[in-house]
């Protein structure tokens, strides 16, 4: 009977769509503002959501009565009117799909019926939850739907099951990005029959926060049918348009719920122990065999925390964190960075990752990796930290943040404060954050301010102000962006930054730099509808990039010219130029080991050429391909590479394998700074003919044994070598490298550098070492001239009841400093005690268990 139905539907709906939408009735359509984004084109996209008494089991099977029987005869009831977005944008989708929601006081209950004549071919993936990548994107059959509870169409919330019934969540923010970290407790199941499968859902009000108590919310809901790469939507547009939530069509009825405050706590217990231990010389200059062995035992003193979660009201939640541990957290990559630039980690530990999407500003005045991170490379016990998120009916916003953190004998405390308001219908948004760190001696704080206009949802202006007082010392920085994109050919960018002289946020923020003031320009011409058969899309991107400091010095001046191409067989590649012009750099003489900077650097024109390729990523097996050449007007050259490839060995199983390589010659490395043993205002900035590499590669094993059992491995080798020679001196009369008796020595005074791996001669005068040379660089462990580094990282995890979860979590690292190796295997075996040679080991095991309780 049911089949009968199905192609009654499938006739009705192809012979007249419009007789079944759903249309706003005029007391609905009283309630939107004409002025709200894409009115025209989401005008009739109402629905009403009705009130039960009776709850359904949320069990995949819709044989309650509240849900009726997904047929033609009360197609009124159901959500039904879908249109692709892809790969036919504005087409009719290929099969069917009817939705239904309801609520009570506590929870809104979604049901989805997904026609397919094949149900053999929906493809179900298991994953952790919340893996976007893995489980849902273009990876298997999926159903997600989206509220926007404030009704400012600059937020929402997104719930997703796929057909192995995976969940993923999250909020959307500025109509323009999605924040993953989002983690709600919330239920659903699917099954699968003769005619698709059906997904069922309870999404419980208290997970949202609701500003917009009496009607309308935004919705909008979608479908992906993996084999067809079909994306559909309810509120759909062209293709290119930009947005997320101002594309949300409208849902009435949600006033008869009932959000009280609830507690949720998650307490956690840690089994388990880290042990490092060190080989290091001690004199990395003058002793090649004389070493240190430093050990250190942690076995977790304290082995408790807590996790909190106090509903607040139906639109404000405190978060609280005490003595967290982060150790199922996959660790940073290796790097090696001798340079002034401070290299940007991604936040991964999941509390400050969620709903930190707030905090983000064009200038990041919050940088969240700060909490924790220690002095020395050393990290911090985070005592405790506290969140505050809420929102109020009239568009105002605000999110605290209160952290203490303990190293040694320091204690930090920050605090971070936001404060916005919507304005112009939600469209827009002003809003002000504050930070501060007190490390018990001084006080380190910032104030931002800042707008985001839209104009017309293609129009976009923002501008942000921000000023440090760091010590009684102020700085100032600014930040403009005009942008214009839409889904036709041409977009527009320009962009300003400007950070003044005593310009520092990095106590609490991230800034790469100060005393610069940046300039871009980009224009665009995009095709969306290409009249060749072999693309789906392109666009191509002129820039042009020119920065100075306050001295007015040139320190960027790039023209660049970006093509992407989009093709049907869902291959993508990208090819660019890149011109950098003759300019200065004025940290290029930065001593890493000195903390002190020389004068600015000329730094020749160069030329780079970019190329990047990868392939079907729903195929079982897919690949991407990178490559880039830069050679400057000296003949010196860089080559960067990097292949990825990934395997699904089954539906449960993956594989991948990465591999980056980074060649170069300088004529121009910068080395260290010398001081004068004559005069000690003298500094000499040595430089060298450096060639070197590095290569990076990578392996990666995810196992599910069910929705709730998983095993990740991950590990990395990374190799990197320097060669160092043809030294010489920067001669600052004519701006130029010259070769000097000071590197090369004369009948006075020795060489600077000591020949070979032969250790400098000393002399000691009144208790303190002098030295008349400088170890080779080439053997020099504060260079890095040969290092090596394998780390192993495992990861197992049970879900063995909701938002409860068991971790099994095991950490290998081993590291040389003065070697490297034909193989892995002789990396991992090597236990000897070489010249210049420094050894790093730190293995770790830990067994942590968390349960959640909810009042």
């Amino acid at each position: 009977m049911l089949k009968f139905f199905h192609i009654l539907l499938i006739i009705s709906i192809s012979f007249s769509n419009s007789i079944f939408d759903q249309s706003c009735y005029q007391a609905q359509d009283e309630m939107i503002n004409d002025k709200e984004p894409f009115y025209d084109q989401k005008k009739d996209k109402c629905y009403v959501s009705h009130y039960i008494i009776e709850r359904p089991i949320i069990d995949g099977i819709l044989d309650e009565s509240v849900w009726g029987d997904f047929d033609i005869t009360n197609i009124d009831n159901y959500i039904h009117s879908f249109i692709q977005e892809e790969p036919n944008n504005m087409s009719s989708p290929i099969f069917d799909t009817l939705v239904k929601i309801i609520h009570d006081d506590e929870n809104i209950y979604v049901a989805a019926r997904l026609f397919d004549t094949n149900p053999d071919s929906v493809k179900s993936v298991l994953s952790r939850k919340d893996d976007w990548d893995r489980a849902f994107s273009d990876q298997a059959d999926w159903f997600s739907i989206e509220f926007d509870s404030k009704h400012d169409h600059q937020s929402g919330y997104l719930f997703a099951v796929n057909a192995a019934g995976i969940q993923s969540d999250a909020v959307s923010f500025f109509d323009s990005d999605y924040d993953i970290e989002y983690n709600a407790v919330w239920d659903s199941n699917v099954s699968k029959d003769d005619y698709g499968w059906i997904v069922e859902m309870a999404i419980p009000f208290k997970m949202l926060n609701i500003t917009q108590i009496e009607n309308p919310w935004g919705l909008n809901i979608h479908r992906y049918i993996h084999r067809y790469n079909e994306y559909s939507s309810w509120s759909a547009m062209e293709r290119g348009t930009p947005g997320i939530a101002s594309q949300f069509g409208h849902i009435f009825g949600f006033k008869d719920y009932d959000v009280n405050r609830f507690l949720g706590i998650k307490p956690y217990t840690l089994l388990g122990f880290d042990k490092v231990e060190n080989v290091i010389l001690v004199d990395d200059q003058l002793f090649k065999d004389s070493l240190n062995y430093i050990e250190s035992f942690d076995d977790s003193d304290f082995p408790f925390g807590l996790d909190a979660k106090l509903r607040l009201s139906q639109s404000s939640y405190l978060d609280l964190t005490i003595n967290p541990d982060f150790g199922q957290v996959e660790m940073d990559p290796e790097y090696i960075n001798l340079s002034f630039y401070e290299i940007y980690l991604p936040e991964k530990r999941t509390f400050f990752n969620e709903s930190i999407s707030m905090f983000e500003l064009p200038i990041e005045v919050f940088y969240s990796r700060r909490i924790g991170s220690g002095n020395d490379s050393l990290d911090s016990k985070i005592n405790y930290a506290l969140k505050y998120i809420g929102s109020s009916e009239s568009g105002w916003n605000l999110g605290s943040i209160v952290a203490e953190t303990s190293e040694q004998n320091t204690t930090k405390k920050y605090f971070i404060n936001r404060i916005s308001k919507d304005i112009f219908n939600g469209n827009s948004i002003v809003g002000f954050l504050a930070t501060n760190m007190f490390d018990g001696h001084r006080s380190y704080s910032s104030a931002s301010f800042d707008n985001v206009f839209y104009f017309s949802n293609n129009l976009i202006f923002d501008y942000q102000y921000v000023k440090s007082i760091n010590d009684k010392i102020n700085g100032n920085a600014h930040n403009l962006n005009f942008e214009y994109d839409s889904p036709y050919p041409l977009t527009f960018l320009f962009d300003m930054e400007s950070y003044d002289k005593n310009f520092d946020i990095n106590k609490v923020g991230y800034n790469e730099r100060n005393n610069i003031k940046k300039y871009k320009v980009s224009i665009g011409i995009k095709n969306t509808k290409p009249h060749l058969d072999l693309f789906r899309k392109f666009r191509w991107d002129l820039s042009y990039r020119y920065s100075e400091n306050f001295e007015n010095l040139n320190l960027s001046d790039t023209y660049s010219l970006i093509g992407k191409y989009y093709l049907k067989n869902y291959t993508k590649f990208s090819i660019g130029y890149i011109l950098e012009k003759e300019h200065y750099d004025d940290f290029y003489m930065y001593d890493y080991e000195l903390a002190d900077n020389g004068p600015a650097f000329l730094i020749p024109e160069s030329n780079r050429w970019l190329i990047r390729i990868s392939t079907d990523t729903k195929k079982d097996l897919f690949c991407s391909f990178s490559y880039a050449s830069s050679s400057s007007v000296l003949k010196d050259k860089m080559k960067e590479s990097t292949l990825d490839v990934s395997a699904k060995l089954n539906n449960s199983s993956y594989l991948r394998f990465t591999f980056e390589q980074i060649g170069f010659n300088s004529s121009i490395d910068f080395l260290e700074t010398v001081e004068s043993d004559e005069d000690s205002s003298i500094n000499h900035y040595i430089f060298s003919n450096t060639t070197g590499w590095n290569n990076r590669y990578s392996i990666s094993y995810e196992k599910y044994f069910k929705k709730n059992i998983s095993i990740k491995l991950f590990s990395e080798y990374f190799i990197h070598k320097n060669e160092f020679g043809e030294y010489k001196e920067w001669d600052s009369n004519i701006n130029s490298l010259t070769e000097t008796s000071f590197i090369n020595g004369n009948n006075e005074y020795l060489p600077l550098y000591t020949e070979g791996s032969v250790a400098p001669q000393y002399s000691l005068i009144d208790g303190d070492i002098e030295i008349e040379q400088y170890l080779n660089p080439n053997y020099y462990s504060g260079f890095y001239p040969r290092y090596s580094n394998v780390n192993f990282n495992l990861s197992f995890k049970w879900e063995y009841d909701s938002n409860s979860e068991f971790y099994i979590v095991l950490r290998t690292s081993k590291s040389v400093n003065g070697k490297i190796f034909k193989d892995i295997g002789r990396m991992l075996s090597y236990n000897s005690e070489d010249s210049w040679t420094e050894k790093y080991f730190d293995n770790s095991i830990y067994f942590k268990l968390n349960h959640w309780f909810e009042f």
